[in-house]
């Protein structure tokens, strides 16, 4: 009898309630990005408007044909600054949704407007604090490393990158944060070495890790070793060997010691 009890009690009290917290559990989820979506989609509106504020002279003057020269003397109004304008309510938001995929988006998106402005660095602090501690398992955060070289090498990028490169557990991650940071890092001489060896790295240990279309790390990085190695300021420049638009052979290092302008151009 008190066998029966007992289980009648817990058929009775425990296993409903399990039961629907563990099927409401993906409705909460769903209804959370939907809610985070919508969100971010009226704040994507926003810095677009904001956008358009901003340039307003510059496309005002355009319209009535303002001379080039007369162009580049137009100041626009650092108080109307898209990320000053509309970057706090965009931090506000992914601080509010964070942990879904849509906030990490807008994660990678706030981080590059704000390493455009050093007024916006504490921004730039903040966001990458959120990504460290709610996404270093996510496999979207290659979406932000691939880019993520372009950010410069403020100590936040630097932590970040990092962190992603030994925490992250997919290799495809890890391949590109440890790409971008060996350029961040490479961009310094105070840090050139350590990036030279993380691009050699990366190139022996994820030399197979599709960099780009049919583009693997092991031969993106050649460029970027070479590049590291020989083209800083300061080096001498290596050897250029060729024809002049008028068929005559010439060399750079003929121009050793002369100011020299080099003029690359193409047609695509």
């Amino acid at each position: 009898m008190l066998l029966l009890i007992l289980t009648l009690t817990i058929s009775m009290t425990g296993a409903p309630p399990v039961l629907s917290a563990s099927s409401d559990a993906p409705r909460e989820m769903d209804s959370k990005k939907e809610e985070a979506e919508a969100a971010f989609k009226k704040l994507d509106e926003a810095m677009s408007q904001a956008r358009d504020a901003y340039f307003e002279p510059l496309n005002k003057a355009q319209k009535e044909g303002v001379s080039p020269e007369e162009m580049s003397m137009i100041e626009l109004d650092p108080d109307l600054l898209p990320i000053k304008v509309v970057g706090p309510k965009i931090l506000k938001a992914i601080e509010k949704y964070v942990g879904t995929e849509v906030a990490l988006e807008q994660c990678s998106e706030l981080l590059y407007l704000a390493s455009r402005e050093e007024s916006q660095a504490w921004m730039f602090d903040r966001v990458s604090d959120l990504m460290i501690t709610h996404y270093l398992e996510s496999e979207s955060l290659k979406n932000f490393c691939t880019r993520a070289h372009y950010m410069g090498d403020s100590p936040a990028n630097v932590k970040l990158l990092r962190s992603i490169f030994a925490d992250s557990p997919h290799r495809d991650v890890k391949a590109s944060s440890g790409y971008a940071l060996a350029k961040v890092l490479g961009s310094s001489k105070d840090t050139r070495e350590e990036g030279l060896e993380l691009l050699k790295k990366i190139g022996s240990d994820f030399g197979d890790v599709v960099y780009y279309r049919d583009t693997v790390y092991g031969d993106k990085v050649k460029g970027d070793l070479f590049e590291m190695e020989h083209l800083q300021i300061g080096c001498v420049a290596p050897e250029i060997i060729g024809k002049e638009v008028f068929g005559n052979l010439m060399q750079l290092s003929s121009f050793r010691g002369k100011v020299v302008l080099l003029d690359f151009w193409g047609d695509w």
